[in-house]
This record gives structure tokens, sequence and C-alpha cells, in this order.
């Protein structure tokens, strides 16, 4: 989902495109699965000769299911990125680049795609407030579930010495610092997704600033078509509020964003951007850039690593792909779009074929109601 979208969108700024972006699912790298759609996808990829570079963007999967996608892509003759999030490389290979994070992904895929020698150096934001003893929490408030995950996973490597707090509900929690994925099943139960309401992103943006050992908040604004029309407008006021009110109480409090889009969505990004600063954001060219600036801050660092290159033997592999699959990546799909109708409109606009089909979930997708529904339609008992 939004690391799709963080890579495609750095991409598109470096002004270089992307043929598909295919989202297998979660499901398809687990060992029951075998990766079947990443390792189709990759030799669809393979034979197209508009590609230049496979990237591949994945959580860590098994690790017999590693083993069998790292072996596949060391047959082929593509320059290939790989990005397990959450696993921390230790090596690359004279064909495959193994990343550390979305935006190194990206950046090291354009530069395969020039024909230039791979490198990345994380870049930060200075950012300069002021901050009394103990105040040095780390606040990370997410539509995007990917980018929480990146964010927790380098949190988590700058304060490597604290206990690891995580519960249900957050993504990281340790010491003053929290994550949390606002799009996670837990904050959706009955409500819509926070890249479409703002409502519970401001209510956490309220409690973080209340919290006197709260140094940075870092939020995501992850705009395109199916996304609300002006986020950044809405989470504005409460930035403002939220910075004002810490003057008032004698602290800074620092506000980092980050933008999650292109020139060509429909928010407009420089605009989205304008209006995230002049409430008084800092903005970050990327989550990345972001959340290494949020540690900067409270004076830390995460490491980037430095990577050595080893050479590894293949398997030989039958690189052959059915006919069907290399037809889906090479032509206008034709949809059948279930629930929000802004995606069928963006389809439509798209020129691609799509039916709506309008689709919400019994009882806002509550179980117990739900269960309780069910009990009651297939009740053959006596009325009262």
């Amino acid at each position: 989902g939004t690391g799709i979208q963080e890579v495609t969108t750095i991409v598109d700024r470096e002004g270089k495109g992307v043929t598909n972006a295919i989202g297998t699912g979660g499901r398809d790298l687990s060992t029951e699965v075998g990766a079947i759609t990443m390792m189709d996808s990759i030799k669809a990829l393979a034979q197209d000769p508009a590609v230049k570079v496979i990237t591949v963007v994945s959580k860590p999967p098994a690790k017999e299911v590693e083993e069998k996608v790292l072996n596949l892509l060391r047959n082929i003759d593509k320059p290939v990125v790989t990005l397990f999030l959450g696993h921390k490389p230790e090596y690359t290979e004279a064909n495959i680049y193994h990343a550390y994070t979305l935006e190194e992904a990206a950046r090291v895929s354009v530069q395969l795609s020039n024909g230039e020698k791979p490198e990345f150096k994380p870049a930060t934001k200075e950012i300069k407030a002021t901050l009394k003893d103990g105040q040095d929490g780390i606040k990370g408030y997410y539509s995007g579930g990917t980018l929480a995950s990146e964010a927790a996973m380098l949190v988590k490597d700058a304060f490597d010495g604290l206990k690891d707090e995580t519960t249900e509900g957050f993504t990281y929690k340790a010491g003053n610092h929290e994550i949390i994925d606002l799009g996670d099943d837990m904050y959706t139960q009955g409500r819509p997704h926070p890249m479409i309401d703002p409502g519970k992103r401001i209510e956490k943006l309220q409690e973080a600033a209340n919290d006197e050992n709260t140094a940075v908040i870092m939020l995501d604004n992850v705009i395109g078509y199916g996304s609300h029309d002006d986020m950044a407008g809405q989470l504005a006021p409460a930035i403002e509020d939220i910075i004002s009110e810490a003057k008032a109480n004698g602290r800074d409090i620092a506000v980092l964003a980050t933008v999650v889009g292109t020139e060509h969505d429909p928010q407009n990004y420089e605009q989205q951007i304008k209006t995230l600063e002049e409430a008084g954001a800092h903005i970050c060219e990327t989550n990345d850039q972001m959340v290494r600036s949020a540690i900067e801050l409270t004076g830390h660092k995460a490491e980037q690593p430095e990577l050595k290159e080893e050479s590894f033997d293949a398997t030989s592999v039958d690189l052959s792909v059915d006919d069907k699959i290399l037809q889906l990546i090479n032509t206008t799909p034709s949809v059948i779009n279930v629930g929000l109708k802004s995606f069928a409109t963006a389809i439509d606009e798209s020129g691609a074929d799509v039916v709506q089909f309008n689709w919400r979930p019994v009882a806002g997708g509550d179980e117990k109601l739900m269960k309780v529904l069910q009990f009651l339609n297939n009740y053959e008992g006596e009325s009262v």
C-alpha cells in the first residue's frame, strides 16, 4: 500500500516512471503460499522490455520464502533493488542492491535506471526547538501502515537501549516514544480510514501536545485518488493550536510532516505542502528524512548500514510465465470496484473500464454485532 506509494512518488519526483506497481498482499510471502504472486510478477517484469529495474518491497517474508525469492532474483539479468522492511541488510550483491528504507530503495532504483553506481546518503532537516529536560518523546501518527513500520524501525534502531513496550494498537512504543498506524483495524471499526477522516489523528495530536515529554510529532499526508480532497487543510488548525498552546506553556513542540504524492495528484502536491508549512509544520521530502530528523532533534541518530558486496550461488530457475500474466501487465485492466465510489471515478477518468458495486460491511464492521445479526437472521425459535 503506502510502501508502494512512497517509492513510486519519489521515483516520479526524480523524473522517472513506473511501468507496473503490483501489490501482492502480505499472505503471499507466507510459507503456505510461497510467494506465488511475487515470483510470477518478477518473471513477467523480467520479460518486459520497458522495465529497466525491478524493485521488490515487502515486510520480511518467511526465511525459506525469502531464499526462494532471492534465488529467482539472482537468475534475472536486470538490476534489482530489494527492501524487506524491518530487516537491516548486511550485504549487497553484484546485481541486487539490498536497501534499508523506502527512500533508499526508490533513489537507488533511479540511479540504476540511469546506469549510475548506486549510492545513498540519508538526509535530515535541521529543526530548531528548545527542549526541556525529559522532553524527548517522538510521537508518530500515521495513516499509512508501511510508513508507520518504517518509522518504528528507525526509532527502535536509534533508541535500542529502551525496553520495548509495544502492545496492541501501537506499531512501536518504548519510553516516551510511540508510533501508531491509525489505519489499523483497531482504529477503523465503524469509522472511515484516516486518509479520509482526520478525526482520530486530530485527537491524537492533542493528546501528544498535552504530554510534557513530547518533543516532536510526525504526520504523513498520503494524497492521491481516494484520499481526502484537502487533508492538509483539515490538519492545519490542529497543528497551529498545539504549537501555540505549547509556547503559551513555555514549551516548544516540533511538528514534522511529509506529503506522499506528486504534482499529478488531484489534491495539488505543492498546495498541501504550503498549507502545512503555514500552520507551522516542518516539511520533509520523505518519511525516511522525517523520522531521521525527529531522532536527530532529540540528540540521537539512526545509523545507515554500510554494505559490502557478497556473491552467492544461484540454482537455475524456469523464467517462463503464463501469457495471461503478461497480458495483464501490458493491457488496460477492466475493474469491478467494491465500496468507495471515488475509486471507480478515478479508474474511469484514467480510461479503464469499471463497474461500481456499492457495499458496506454489516453493522459497520463490528464483529460482535455481526454475530448477533447473523444469529437473529437464522433464529428459528419461538418469538417472545
